[in-house]
């Protein structure tokens, strides 16, 4: 009997991909909506062949490509977004950072941050930023913006109107997401709270009904989030909170700290996350220096 799993999908831009993947999951596990995970964890049962399917950020590929797949093969899933983010019609920083001049945005974090060029040299400006606060990330993207005479992006994500019509179809759980996806440890006390009281309670607004469910930014629970956040959210009476941390489902997990294996377009490990399970960030070493040891080189550097 293979081991239960939470999978997550961010943005999907490839629809034969994509409904490939839904097939083979469909195929080898029992497709369930986060209401029974829930029932799961509370009861204490274990969890045997099943396997979760979640969404994080809103992006519009998911109304586009994804979501009438799921339609199509009736699979439940959830997902996790910004209420800000979509009624406001903004992205969020990393979509207006991804294609950025790598050696422009550089030299604007050296300068900034006052670090030591030659250290950071082989680090991506991607891996530094997930070191700031979400204040600081801002006003590095509006000197950017400012010094390359470049506008903000379209919107990268789902409109309000599309939101509440996935959320109305009985297979998508809305759950929340932050309000502009910082990384949550990061934060002063004030802001991480807010920025979780403030989605769970905006979103439940936009569609007039509770949220329940909750999932962090980027994720990884060593260095993403901690016990504050847990707290946050526990006064927020979120039930189930995700975290990035890829192994597979046990019996008597956390309910605050659900593991996920991410899922990716066109990646040949895939198959490889869902079967190493916890041994996979072993398995990953073995190709590619981990991004958590870079963000603890950045860390040691600006504290």
């Amino acid at each position: 009997m293979r081991k239960s799993v939470i999978v997550n999908f961010h943005k999907v831009d490839d629809q034969h991909w994509f409904e490939q993947e839904i097939l083979a999951l469909k195929s080898r596990y029992r497709l369930i909506a986060i209401q029974e995970l829930e029932e799961i964890q509370s009861t204490g049962k274990k969890p045997k062949n099943l396997c979760h399917i979640t969404f994080d950020d809103g992006d519009q590929t998911f109304y586009k490509i994804a979501y009438p797949i799921l339609v199509k093969h009736q699979v439940p899933v959830s997902h996790f977004v910004s209420p800000k983010i979509i009624s406001e019609r903004s992205n969020f920083w990393f979509q207006e950072t991804e294609d950025y001049d790598q050696q422009t945005m550089r030299k604007i974090v050296l300068k900034e941050l006052n670090l030591n060029p030659e250290k950071v040299a082989k680090i991506p400006f991607s891996i530094i930023l997930k070191c700031l606060t979400i204040k600081q990330i801002h006003e590095l993207i509006r000197i950017y913006q400012e010094q390359t005479n470049t506008p903000p992006k379209p919107p990268q994500n789902m409109s309000l109107e599309e939101l509440k019509e996935v959320n109305a179809s009985g297979l998508v759980t809305i759950g929340a997401h932050t309000m502009n996806h910082p990384i949550l440890k990061n934060e002063p006390d004030q802001s991480s709270e807010e920025e979780i009281s403030a989605s769970i309670q905006e979103l439940a607004k936009l569609l007039n009904q509770p949220i329940h469910y909750f999932a962090y930014p980027n994720g990884h629970s060593k260095m993403d989030f901690s016990d504050r956040e847990i707290n946050f959210l526990k006064a927020q009476n979120i039930r189930l909170a995700f975290s990035t941390d890829p192994r597979h489902l046990k019996q008597g997990d956390d309910p605050y700290r659900l593991p996920r294996m991410g899922l990716s377009p066109r990646n040949p490990m895939n198959q490889l996350k869902l079967r190493f399970g916890a041994n996979w960030e072993l398995v990953r070493a073995l190709f590619t220096k981990s991004a958590l040891n870079l963000r603890n080189q950045v860390y040691d550097m600006i504290n």
